[in-house]
Formats: structure tokens, C-alpha cells, sequence
């Protein structure tokens, strides 16, 4: 059962000083948006948000990613 809580998470990276932010462009209506999900039952908030991440992006929150990853 999923908590009243939301978590919405903003990837982001510094290439030369300059932050990007990585926003995803959903496949079912073309709309851009940010890592978003809800939060399980017995999950905190940074665990939701990891969670969301990874499996939204396929990727885990400790990776490092390169230009071509994104």
C-alpha cells in the first residue's frame, strides 16, 4: 500500500561549472518531466526517491554519468 506522499526527484550533474538538470519525456502523451513516483509503505523519502530513480532511469543514485549518458 503506498504512503499519502509523493517524491519528485531533479537529476542533475556539473560539467564545467555549469549544472544540467535532466528532464524525461514520457512515451504514453510526449509531456516532459522530472523523476517522479510514490512512496511504499514502510519506504522514507530518500529511499522512495532512490527507488524512483533507479527505476525510472534505469540507472542507480550512486552512478556517474557521462556526457553521452544523458
Amino acid at each position: 500500500m503506498r504512503q499519502p506522499y509523493t517524491v519528485l526527484v531533479f537529476p542533475f550533474r556539473t560539467i564545467a561549472g555549469m549544472p544540467e538538470c535532466a528532464l524525461f519525456q514520457r512515451a504514453d502523451d510526449s509531456h516532459w518531466q522530472s523523476v517522479a513516483g510514490g512512496v511504499e509503505e514502510g519506504e522514507d523519502l530518500e529511499s522512495a526517491a532512490r527507488r524512483e530513480f533507479a527505476e525510472e532511469t534505469g540507472l542507480s543514485a550512486t552512478d556517474r554519468c557521462s556526457s553521452s549518458t544523458w
